[in-house]
């Protein structure tokens, strides 16, 4: 039976049925089957006869199209269950839940909005002209990452009713880690702090006087971690430091602050020891001369 007999036929039935007393046009009991190449079920708009909606066969595929509006999936009782490749039960693929509206794609049990199933490897791909990004499972790990070692991997927030993307850390490929401040983890494993002459204002220079005191004040600590108590570190207490060296919080240290302090503790020294050797070269000098009178 071609396409044109089955819509003709079903305009027959919608006549017929219309006569009588059934509230809807078409009332089927049993399967209906649609036989042809491209077996389709079109859906039209009986105010504007448009074609509204298609639901088709093509080469093995099922495709459900609308040309006008939206597609909405809507359960009024039980759960909507999609199946593809054979059995019903072994190739469930997509459920969604009538009570909650949980998506499960190979989960047929969504315990939340969107769940997938147990396979491991990549779950989500994303992609740009120039990549592929995505979000995947190892054992007992989560993973976010791209298919090109290559491409950037960003945390921020969008601003603004433009929603621009504001950066707070990269992940690349060269820098490994990298903040928006300048600041970044090297390849290498080394944490280098921002220190651009463009990233600072209100430079000056500290004095002798600041540095002995606050290194005077410096209480050197032995201690471990609360949440690391096999190992054992060596420091200070953020809140027992000068306020010098201190952060707003008191709850971290900046350990280019201690390294600015004895910096200049220690050119001090150096400058006094380097007087010291030429008073001493003097005193050799005429200790010499004296002995040769």
């Amino acid at each position: 039976m071609k396409k044109s007999d089955i819509f003709l036929v079903g305009i027959m039935l919608f006549i017929i049925i219309q006569v009588g007393q059934s509230q809807n046009a078409l009332d089927i009991y049993g399967d209906l089957i649609i036989r042809d190449n491209f077996p389709a079920l079109i859906l039209y708009d009986l105010d504007d006869h448009r074609n509204k909606g298609l639901l088709w066969e093509s080469s093995d595929d099922i495709q459900l199209v609308s040309y006008i509006g939206g597609i909405d999936l809507v359960s009024v009782g039980g759960d909507l269950k999609f199946f593809a490749g054979g059995s019903f039960v072994e190739k469930q693929r997509l459920t969604i839940l009538a009570s909650n509206g949980n998506v499960g794609i190979g989960n047929i049990s969504p315990d939340e909005p969107l769940s997938f199933g147990t396979t491991l490897g990549p779950k989500i791909n994303l992609y740009d002209a120039s990549g592929i990004y995505g979000f995947g499972m190892a054992s007992a790990e989560l993973q976010i990452g791209t298919f090109d070692n290559t491409k950037h991997i960003s945390l921020g927030h969008y601003s603004g009713s433009a929603k621009t993307f504001v950066e707070w850390i990269e992940i690349n490929s060269s820098s490994l880690v990298m903040t928006n401040s300048g600041a970044h983890v090297t390849a290498g494993g080394v944490w280098t702090d921002a220190s651009s002459r463009s990233f600072k204002e209100n430079i000056i220079d500290l004095t002798l006087e600041e540095a002995s005191l606050a290194l005077e004040q410096l209480n050197p600590v032995k201690f471990n971690y609360l949440l690391q108590n096999d190992e054992e570190y060596i420091g200070f207490i953020a809140e027992d430091v000068p306020d010098l060296v201190a952060t707003n919080d008191r709850k971290g240290l900046s350990s280019m602050d201690i390294v600015a302090v004895l910096t200049k503790v220690v050119q001090e020294q150096q400058s006094e020891i380097d007087d010291l050797k030429i008073h001493i070269a003097e005193l050799r000098s005429l200790i010499e001369i004296q002995i040769k009178k």
